[in-house]
């Protein structure tokens, strides 16, 4: 997760703990804004499979994590239209 959010620049200045409070309590008020983090965040780790920095089964794990904690904190993510043009395995 800390990778995910240094990447959205969310409140570098806060905790781990803190920083999770501040996306879920955000996600949950505006969806949108948590999709669209994800989406960047996801787009540019695609971009590093596709240049063989990192493989796909890095990325299904960021997925991974980031799904778990969206699911947890009751933000309503549509996790079909992001995997979708995911590279697989």
């Amino acid at each position: 997760m800390r990778i995910f959010f240094n990447y959205n620049n969310l409140k570098s200045n806060l905790t781990i703990e803190e920083r999770c409070n501040y996306f879920a309590d955000k996600g949950m008020k505006d969806p949108m804004w948590a999709f669209n983090c994800i989406v960047r965040f996801l787009q540019y780790q695609k971009e590093r499979v596709e240049k063989e920095q990192i493989s796909g089964a890095t990325l299904r794990n960021f997925i991974k994590a980031i799904k778990l904690f969206c699911e947890m904190s009751d933000i309503a993510i549509p996790w079909k239209k992001i995997t979708r043009g995911l590279p697989k395995i």
